[in-house]
């Protein structure tokens, strides 16, 4: 509720069902692209809907085929990037939840949503909202990385979390995060060394679903 508020409080006209992106707003390119992916689609054409509106991907390559799905759920209108939102308290609260406790915790979320003093840092929930609602592709990447992140801590402080299927979902989040918006990979980078050593300690076969899952990354160049 609080993030569909936050988003009529910056965009009104959302009552419209649409958004009007702003010239050279990234999201007007990104939203180009699935319109083209979407009208391949429709006629089958699975080669150029999977080419991505380009040749050689020039901008983040995972958020365009977002904007996709949401056309086929909602049309024009922005209700999964919105829902998707909701879940950012959620990882915020359980990562805090881990390391200081669901009594710290409860007050890191009253930062999050109500008191903005961190919101150079990014810690802040309105100012997720405005940037999907400028059509751009850090909130949905950042809410992987910090979902990877979540999953990172928990193997931290329990090996046994470290099995095969979790791996898989640590690797395609890391992966998805990078997809969305690659100038995340160097933080990418380092929560997968920190895991190579959690997981050879347990069992190193688990390395083998982390990549599995990591090769999402590979579609990239393509």
């Amino acid at each position: 509720l609080i993030s569909l508020a936050l988003s009529f409080y910056f965009y009104p006209n959302l009552i419209n069902k649409f958004i009007i992106f702003e010239g050279g707003n990234d999201g007007l390119l990104y939203v180009h692209f699935a319109h083209l992916i979407s009208d391949f689609l429709s006629v089958k054409d699975f080669k150029g809907a999977f080419m991505g509106g380009e040749e050689a991907y020039d901008l983040m390559p995972f958020y365009r085929y977002v904007w996709v799905i949401n056309f086929i759920l909602f049309e024009e209108s922005p209700w999964m990037l919105i829902f998707i939102l909701t879940f950012f308290p959620i990882v915020i609260y359980k990562i805090f939840s881990e390391i200081l406790g669901k009594n710290y915790a409860k007050y890191f979320l009253i930062f999050w949503f109500f008191i903005p003093i961190f919101e150079a840092f990014g810690f802040c929930h309105f100012y997720y909202v405005k940037l999907a609602l400028r059509g751009f592709g850090e909130p949905l990447s950042y809410l992987c990385f910090l979902s990877a992140l979540l999953f990172f801590i928990k193997f931290s402080k329990n090996s046994n979390c470290i099995d095969y299927s979790n791996s898989f979902i640590f690797g395609l989040l890391l992966a998805s995060s990078i997809g969305l918006r690659a100038n995340i990979l160097p933080a990418c980078m380092v929560l997968i060394a920190f895991y190579l050593v959690l997981a050879y300690k347990k069992n190193y076969k688990n390395f083998l679903f982390l990549s599995l899952g990591f090769s999402l990354v590979l579609i990239m160049p393509i």
